[in-house]
Order: structure tokens, then C-alpha cells, then sequence
């Protein structure tokens, strides 16, 4: 009985994904690929071994952490995983890679687009899904406009991780001194600052937004002082160092001002 019941969840599972590609086949495709390869085991919603034992890291998302070593996992988590599975399954585990302009990150991991065999982008179909955020990480850019919309789809209809509260833009005058991890947050900068390694902006209710000098040519449009008195909304992790919460910007896709 276990394993009917199993079984019945992968049918499911797999014909919503059928449904949901059927509607965004040309969604963010591929332009060109750098390689073929197969996945051996899918780790969660962002992260994959392929078959030659590589671990590769999706670029352009983050999925909900799976929880380890006894701790919970985090919501949708656990749905984003098997969404992912479910998809790569039913093309027999078949991918293309298109690889992003640094191929490792800081943890050995290789990192690249991800797309099903007729050039779906599989990044795309998570965050149009709602079971991942749209993460920009520097100099890999490419698609970003195109994830970003697909992001925009989900969150328009309360899918997935947008149903939650800690997904919405809350006032930086309201974040509880132990916010960690994923936020968005809204508030005015009450001072714009400099340091030897960065650029500040101070958010009314004691929030730093921090941009570093080796990330400012990612702001060529952008007249980072005249923020001061302006209201932005900055999405990204919050971390404490020395009492403060802070927030690290590198890409203008985490900052938006408010008109």
C-alpha cells in the first residue's frame, strides 16, 4: 500500500510539472549550451550531482534549505526537491548546461544554467512556480531580466514561498533584532556613508545595507548618494556583525527605489 501511495504522488507530482512546461515551454530558453550530461541524485531544489560525480549548483535561484543533522527543513523545501526530480525523471535525468562565467564557487561546486533537453530553462520553471527566490550573484548575469519575470509570475499569484510572511517586504523599522537569512525589506536611508572596502546605506531602524567597492561597476547607472532621504526596498540575507544587522548588495537587482 506504501508503495502505490508512493507511486501516486510521483503521477501527480509528474503531471502538474507536464501542465505547468506545457504553459512555459519558451520561458527564459537556451541560447547556446556548453554541454550535455546526465544527474545522478538531486540534492534539493538548487543543487545536483551529475553522473560524473560533479555537485552543481543551479545559477540563478535559491531554493528553500532542505533541513539537516536533526533541524527542520524550511517551507517548501521538501516541494521544491521533488518538483526538480520530477522534472529531470521524466527526461530520463537528461540536461544541458550552459556555464556561468565563474564555473565554481567558493564551496568547489560548479556552476551553470540548467535546462531540460529541448532547451527549457529549468531555473525558470522553479521560480514561475513559486519554490525558489531569484538570486544574482556577480559577474553571472545572463537570463536575469528573464528570471526575474518568471519570479515576478509567481509572487503576482501568491504561489508557493509568496504565501509566507517571511517572503514580504517588511518595514526595516519592524525586522526583530534576530531576523536571519532571506528578507526584503523597505525603509528609508537615513545615511549614506563610506568605508576603506565599502559603500553604506543606513535604513532607518538600524539596518545596513553594504556594497562593496569591488561591486560598484555593477552600479553604472546608479547615484548611490542621492539616496540619502530616499525610500529603497533591498532583498537579500541579513547577518549580524557587531550588534548590527546588515545586508550585503551586489547587483542592482536587489535594490529598487521607491517612487
Amino acid at each position: 500500500m506504501r508503495g502505490n501511495a508512493r507511486l501516486a504522488r510521483w503521477w501527480i507530482l509528474g503531471a502538474g510539472v507536464m501542465l505547468v512546461l506545457t504553459a512555459r515551454a519558451d520561458a527564459c530558453p537556451a541560447e547556446c549550451v556548453d554541454e550535455e550530461a546526465h544527474v545522478a541524485k538531486v540534492y534539493d531544489g538548487d543543487t545536483v550531482r551529475l553522473r560524473d560525480g560533479r555537485r552543481l549548483r543551479l545559477i540563478g535561484l535559491d531554493a528553500p534549505e532542505l533541513g539537516h543533522d536533526g533541524e527542520a527543513s524550511e517551507p517548501f523545501a521538501q516541494q521544491a526537491t521533488d518538483t526538480l526530480n520530477a522534472l529531470l525523471a521524466r527526461h530520463g535525468y537528461r540536461v544541458l548546461l550552459r556555464y556561468g562565467v565563474e564555473r565554481r564557487d567558493d564551496y568547489g561546486r560548479w556552476l551553470a544554467h540548467l535546462y531540460l533537453p529541448d532547451k527549457t530553462s529549468i531555473t525558470a520553471h522553479l521560480l514561475s512556480s513559486g519554490l525558489a527566490t531569484q538570486l544574482t550573484v556577480p559577474p553571472d548575469t545572463y537570463q536575469i531580466d528573464c528570471y526575474r519575470q518568471a519570479e515576478a509570475q509567481a509572487h503576482a499569484k501568491d504561489m508557493g514561498i509568496w504565501r509566507l510572511p517571511k517572503y514580504q517586504v517588511v518595514a526595516s523599522t519592524d525586522i526583530e533584532p534576530n531576523a536571519r537569512g532571506f528578507r526584503r525589506v523597505r525603509g528609508t536611508v537615513v545615511r549614506f556613508g563610506h568605508s576603506r572596502s565599502s559603500v553604506w546605506l543606513n535604513l532607518e531602524g538600524g539596518i545596513a545595507l553594504r556594497i562593496e567597492r569591488e561591486d560598484l561597476g555593477n552600479f553604472p547607472h546608479w547615484d548611490l548618494a542621492s539616496l540619502d532621504g530616499k525610500q529603497v526596498v533591498a532583498r537579500g540575507w541579513l547577518y549580524e556583525h557587531s550588534g548590527e544587522l546588515r545586508m550585503q548588495i551586489r547587483h542592482p537587482a536587489a535594490l529598487e527605489l521607491v517612487h
